[in-house]
This record gives C-alpha cells, structure tokens and sequence, in this order.
C-alpha cells in the first residue's frame, strides 16, 4: 500500500482499500453467516463505529508517514508508537501492572523496532512531519483495535472485524467526496484491492486472537509485520535487508515470544 499513498490522497486511498476490504470479504462472510447461524446486529456496528473514526485517522496517518519515509523506517516509527500506545491503553483499561517479563517483551521489542529502523543503509532523511503523524498513528490504531477488540469480545469477532474494515472504506470515501472527480485512481483500483486482499485474513484473525488473550499482548505482537514489511520492501522497493535488519528481526521474534510466555 506504501506506493499508492505515495502517489495519491491518503484519505481516498484508505477509502477504497477499506471498501476493497469489505467487497472481497462479504462471501466468506456470508458463508460463514449460513454455516454457523451467526448474523450481525446493529449493536456490532455501533459499538466498532468509533473504532472506524479512529482507524481512519490512524490509517491517513500512516498514508503521510510512507510519503517521507522509506517502507521499514516509516513502519518502524508506527510500530513503535503503536507498541507504546496499545499498552498504555491496557494498563489504564485492566488497572493491572504489567510484569517484569511482560516489561523486557515491550523493552526489547521497541529497542528491535529502533534498532531496524535506523539501519545506516537507509538514507532517508528524518523530519518533524512524519513523527507526528507516526505518534497520530500509534494513538489512534492503538484505540481503533483495543475498541473493536472490545466488540469482538462482547459479540462476534468475524463481524466485528467485517463492519469495521468496511466502514473504515465508507467513512474515508465521505470524508473525501469532493476529491473523488479530480482523482486519476481508476489506474490504481486494482492495485488497492489486491494489496488489501490480505488484510482480510489477517483483521480476522486478530479479532479471533483477542478473544483468546489480552488485547495488548494481541496488539503488541502485530508489531512482527515489520519482519515481513522489510522482506516485502526489500524486493518491491529495493531497500536492502542488511546484518542489522535481520539482527533486529531476531530481536523482535524473542520479543514476541517473551511476551507470548509471560
């Protein structure tokens, strides 16, 4: 998705991946509606709505992050301000300390996500402009999944994840209206929707894992798409997967595990 944000209107592009989302996951949806019974309720997508305001502030946000930013830079920065975000929520929401072994997992996981991002092969140059939207983006996502992971606890997870990612689409795409007939995004259509495809899987199966653990941990470990997003952009974009990003794609992975196990 980096390179679409890159040549169009954040907000549009966050439109039409959301609505992209949602055209390609309403047959598995509705077979799993037919085969298990479950139906969604108007209280799903009222209690994920403020969730989808928040997604779409978070996802603009990382949109003006990747126009700065190499891939794994910009990743970096958003991940690391997820992390910091994700877990203060929690621990404000449970009242619950956290552990120490739970305190080296966060520790160690964001020194990795620094450690990758600041890689001497990556030349791109650091400025205010995308600190801020990366910190916007850490708040806000932080809040969009711990809300709808809220949801998914209370009601279904596959139709809370649904509702939000399509709603995120509809938001986006009304929020942008009066840009959509001076935008040249047909040449791109087909691009947004195939880059989306996998976030399917992948919302469903975060809305799944809330419901098996403490979202914070569930948030916490999302941040090991930054080991896939420096493989990815090391042959789409050419951006090099040095000794240090695999150090530090080490790093993450015993990050993980430590959280994962305390």
């Amino acid at each position: 998705m980096a390179k679409y944000f890159r040549e169009e209107d954040a907000m549009l592009i966050t439109g039409f991946r959301g609505i992209s989302i949602g055209i390609l996951a309403t047959p598995l949806i509705l077979l799993y509606s037919f085969y298990t019974s479950n139906y969604p309720s108007m209280s799903i997508l009222l209690g994920v709505l403020p969730g989808t305001f928040c997604a779409v502030i978070s996802t603009v946000s990382m949109g003006e992050v990747f126009k700065k930013l190499s891939v794994s830079l910009g990743i970096g920065w958003c991940l690391s301000s997820y992390t910091i975000f994700s877990w203060l929520i929690d621990v404000f929401y449970t009242g619950i300390l956290p552990t120490t072994y739970q305190n080296i997992g966060v520790s160690l996981l964001l020194l990795s996500i620094f450690f990758i991002s600041f890689d001497k092969s990556d030349t791109t140059s650091i400025s205010l402009r995308p600190i801020i939207f990366s910190l916007l983006f850490g708040l806000f996502s932080s809040a969009s999944n711990f809300i709808v992971g809220l949801e998914s606890n209370y009601s279904n997870p596959f139709w809370a994840g649904y509702l939000w990612e399509f709603s995120i689409g509809v938001v986006a795409l009304m929020l942008s209206f009066k840009k959509l007939s001076s935008l040249k995004i047909k040449k791109h259509l087909r691009g947004v929707a195939l880059s989306s495809s996998p976030t399917i899987g992948g919302t469903g199966l975060f809305m799944l894992a809330t419901t098996l653990g403490p979202i914070g941990i569930c948030s916490a470990v999302l941040s090991s798409q930054l080991i896939f997003s420096s493989i990815i952009a090391r042959f789409a974009y050419s951006e090099p997967l040095t000794f240090r990003k695999i150090i530090g794609i080490i790093m993450v992975t015993v990050s993980i595990l430590i959280l994962r196990l305390s």
